[in-house]
């Protein structure tokens, strides 16, 4: 609806990240993909603002293929968290580990519950190297998962409060992802630390 036919990119970026995402899944990284519907780019880039951009931001730009996006990146100042694919992965498995941890916030903090988180977040984390979300031949290279008292102080164990640390190798071409999961009272999980 914008004169000339115009189209914000967020909206082409977001359509892309959707398409992607029901047919390969949100952990697939875009970049490289053709946007659909979109026969050119105002304003034109010269090739030196692209090369500056491309690590910065998701960007559309001419290929030799036609138009396509060549980067598919967060604007995290932090490089290793800079690939949006991994983004995606940390973020879906953020959000099914605070599902896991919703079932168990009444529980009372024991071994036995430690044991329980464990179990279910390796079992989460299997599903996600089953669909191709997690690099490795075998599980233990895939990801692992702790949940006992050296992941927790006896501060941490008196107050009740259960933590997990998951370390999962992402798919994506990056370095492996360590990230550090608080069960709170309620059932909130939240990311304490991640490397």
């Amino acid at each position: 609806g914008l004169p000339e036919g115009l189209e914000c990119p967020d909206g082409v970026l977001a359509g892309m990240l959707a398409r992607s995402a029901l047919v390969r899944g949100s952990f697939v990284t875009i970049a490289g993909q053709r946007p659909l519907d979109v026969y050119d780019l105002l304003p034109a880039l010269h090739r030196r603002q692209i090369e500056d951009l491309r690590e910065r931001i998701s960007l559309l730009a001419p290929s030799v293929n036609g138009l396509r996006l060549l980067s598919d990146v967060t604007l995290s100042a932090s490089i290793p968290h800079r690939q949006a694919a991994g983004g995606r992965l940390t973020a879906s498995l953020l959000r099914a580990a605070r599902l896991l941890g919703e079932g168990l916030s009444f529980e009372v903090a024991s071994e036995s519950l430690w044991r329980q988180v464990s179990d279910n977040l390796t079992l989460l984390l299997e599903q996600f190297r089953a669909a191709g979300a997690l690099r490795g031949a075998t599980a233990e290279e895939a990801y692992q998962v702790r949940c006992d008292r050296s992941t927790m102080t006896q501060n941490d164990i008196d107050n009740g409060r259960v933590i997990a640390e998951v370390r999962f190798d992402p798919a994506a071409t990056i370095d492996a992802i360590t990230v550090v999961l608080t069960l709170h009272e309620g059932g909130q999980a939240t990311l304490q630390d991640s490397r």
